[in-house]
């Protein structure tokens, strides 16, 4: 099997570290591959095929992919290109995880190195649980959400779909965090967030919409 990373930015080289560390517990790769549609824009060094390059050369059966973006509109934009083209999302999950039980909701997540997770937490289609973050029990993450490094998720929170949750942030137990919401870096958030809101500080503060649902402009 050849695993594709979609994205040859910054992340895409944490990703391709995960992968090979899960390759040396698992041997689950012939060939770890990188794919990127910009071939004007790329941080990996190794050879960089387009997706329809891929798709001329590997079938269905030997190719699967994961997105490496830390942007939730191309973790979708991608995704759906991917499923489109009748190619399979495949989960990475860190050997060194500790993980109770991941009630999977989709396909593709990523659950990085140091990540904890307690029980019974849902995770979305391509989403992210980035370094060292923590997830408490019954935790909901919906699909293409990016949960930044050393974050921590209390018991029962919500996270919906498209949403950035910035290095550090803590999210309070039973929170709401509505859909395409950036919260940021190092936020302590102690109320429910409405769609489309970008959010900062301790307490956390809505200070804008997130009108064109980007996070990095």
């Amino acid at each position: 099997m050849i695993l594709a990373i979609y994205c040859c930015g910054g992340h895409g080289k944490e990703v391709q570290f995960l992968a090979n560390r899960i390759n040396e517990v698992e041997s689950r790769w012939n060939e770890i591959l990188f794919v990127d549609d910009n071939p004007n824009y790329f941080l990996i060094k190794n050879k960089v095929l387009t997706l329809e390059e891929i798709k001329a050369k590997y079938n269905s059966d030997e190719c699967e992919f994961v997105i490496a973006s830390g942007e939730p509109y191309v973790l979708k934009k991608l995704s759906n290109k991917v499923l489109d083209s009748n190619y399979r999302l495949t989960n990475l999950v860190a050997p060194d995880a500790i993980i109770d039980s991941v009630l999977q909701t989709g396909q593709g997540y990523i659950i990085q190195k140091q990540v904890v997770i307690a029980c019974d937490v849902k995770i979305g289609r391509s989403s992210c649980v980035n370094f060292s973050s923590i997830l408490h029990h019954d935790v909901s993450i919906g699909n293409y959400c990016f949960i930044a490094s050393r974050s921590t998720i209390c018991g029962n929170a919500v996270i919906n779909n498209g949403t950035y949750v910035g290095a550090g942030s803590i999210i309070r137990d039973e929170i709401m965090i509505g859909s395409n919401c950036i919260i940021g870096m190092g936020s302590v958030v102690t109320k429910d967030v409405p769609d489309n809101s970008v959010v900062y500080g301790n307490p956390a503060k809505v200070i804008k919409s997130n009108s064109n649902q980007r996070v990095f402009q």
